[in-house]
Order: C-alpha cells, then structure tokens, then sequence
C-alpha cells in the first residue's frame, strides 16, 4: 500500500468509528415499557433523540450505577429511589446533570450529543425534556408531544447485567473519579417539578 491509500483507510476508518461507534452494546436487550403507578419509587427515562454527525453509542450512569448505553433514537426506563440524583453520560466526554426526583412522579433525561467543532470526538449533554422542547421550539411540541413520538418511534432497550459485568467493572474507576468531580463540574439541574 502506498501513503495515500494508507491515509485514505485511517481517515474512513476513524470517521466510521465516529459515525457508528465502536461502542460494545451485545449487553443491550429489548427493554419493556415500565408502568408508573408505584408511587413509592420514581420512573426515570432517558432518551437520546437523533443525533446528526454522532451515531456511536452514550454510557448513562446513575450516579454508579451503570443504566444503559444508547445510540441514536434509542430510550431506557429504570425505577429508582426519591432524591437527588447525579446523572452522566460518556462518549467521549463527560456531561453532568442534577435532578431532585419526587416520589410517583415520571421523570425524562435527554441525552443529546453533536460533534465537536474543533476536535474529532462527539459532545454530550444532558437536560430535562422540557428544557429539549424549549430549545427545539419550531417543531410548535411541548414536551409531553415530543415525548410521545418518541415512544412510538424510538427503540427502548435494557442492560442485561449478567452479560455487562466485565463492562461496568471496567468503567468503575472513571465513574467514581467523575462522581467525585461533579460538583466542579458545569451541570444541568432537574427541579422536582420538572416532571411529566
């Protein structure tokens, strides 16, 4: 091979791994839609909508808690406790949001990723539905519509933890390292009424 096909395939090569990812998701299963009507817990969704330029896949965290990898259009559900709540999400960088989660209530996280103007790596962020339908304001939704379409559209999916073990433990060491950042960090905030 001479220099130039050399260049050529890195340079496809990387724009594939940017483009689709090269993310392991085989822990990744059909998910179920979870009902709310348990009011002692929280029903937490997190969405990633469809991402322009970015289609590898985003690690979401509850705090430590490994809760799903997403490619685009895809959503998780999780019950979890009443409280505050540190959510992240990974590609390539960190992004941090706080929520305040309020018993019986359903809670949306959009997961929302772009590519980088000046680096050759995806950025991520994270933010509440009604924080995405206020910024996205031409569609003329409201969160409750945007959300809607989603379910309808997008996959849902779920961490079979019995095969994500080796993933999780891999990945503990930088997660706790983030966890102890965090309030360093700039970060998004989900108010207890944030809610749908």
């Amino acid at each position: 091979m001479n220099r130039l096909n050399i260049f050529v395939f890195c340079t496809f090569s990387a724009l594939a791994m940017l483009l689709y990812g090269c993310s392991p998701t085989a822990f990744m299963t059909k998910g179920q839609l979870i009902d709310n009507s348990e009011n002692s817990e929280v029903l937490v969704t997190i969405v990633r909508p469809l991402s322009i330029g970015f289609r590898g896949s985003v690690d979401v965290w509850d705090s430590d808690k490994f809760v799903g990898m997403l490619k685009s259009e895809q959503f998780v559900q999780f019950r979890t406790t009443p409280g505050k709540h540190k959510f992240m999400a990974n590609a390539q960088n960190w992004s941090y949001c706080l929520a305040d989660l309020q018993p019986g209530k359903h809670y949306v996280v959009v997961v929302h990723t772009w590519p980088h103007m000046f680096a050759f790596e995806p950025v991520t962020a994270l933010n509440s539905l009604k924080h995405y339908a206020q910024k996205n304001p031409a569609s003329g939704e409201n969160a409750k519509d945007i959300f809607s379409k989603w379910i309808k559209s997008y996959s849902q999916v779920a961490v079979d933890y019995s095969l994500s073990e080796s993933y999780i433990t891999s990945k503990l060491s930088e997660v706790r390292a983030n966890i102890s950042t965090f309030e360093k960090a700039k970060y998004a905030e989900i108010t207890p009424d944030n809610h749908m």
